[in-house]
């Protein structure tokens, strides 16, 4: 086993009550013998999260184009941690939030044009661009009841002409 994959990392953290370990091997495609296009690693990440007396494993197995030279073993970790960064920013909102899964919306542009707006929410939100100084949205739902009271906020936010503050950043 360690011919075939020889490099390896690991990392440990504690977070949220729970300690959890990521363990990842890696290998060349040529020394593996797998003909897939493209592809010039192999890696293998097993998850182990322990969370009180409960003790779960996920092992994940991938093919990727990145060069060891590129991306040696920790460096496909964070690519891998990073990925599920995507689906915690914007998918699970869209899905718990807007409950976009359960949308009866299936035809024409509906669907999409629905799906566009929900990102321009979410991505206003992120911005903050709804923050009043009295009354600042910490989550997504909040601003939603927030603008549902106060419509005025996001009219306001339409009519108003571009500016180069109009967008900044809140801190």
């Amino acid at each position: 086993m360690s011919a075939l994959f020889p490099s390896a990392h690991r990392t440990s953290d504690n977070t949220s009550g729970r300690h959890t370990t990521r363990r990842i091997i890696t290998a060349a495609v040529t020394a593996s013998g797998i003909d897939f296009p493209f592809a010039a690693q192999l890696f293998m990440v097993r998850r182990t999260r322990a969370e009180g007396a409960h003790k779960s494993e996920e092992i994940i197995c991938g093919i990727t184009s990145l060069s060891p030279e590129k991306a040696n073993a920790h460096q496909l970790l964070c690519l891998n941690r990073g990925h599920w960064s995507i689906e915690n920013k914007l998918h699970n909102p869209r899905d718990v939030t807007y409950r976009e899964d359960h949308s009866r919306i299936r035809k024409h542009h509906g669907a999409h044009t629905l799906a566009s707006l929900k990102n321009l929410a979410i991505g206003l939100h992120a911005l903050g661009v709804f923050n009043t100084r009295k009354s600042p949205s910490k989550t997504i739902p909040k601003m939603n009841r927030k603008l549902a009271r106060f419509p005025q906020i996001a009219i306001d936010f339409c009519i108003t002409p571009y500016s180069k503050n109009l967008l900044r950043r809140t801190k």
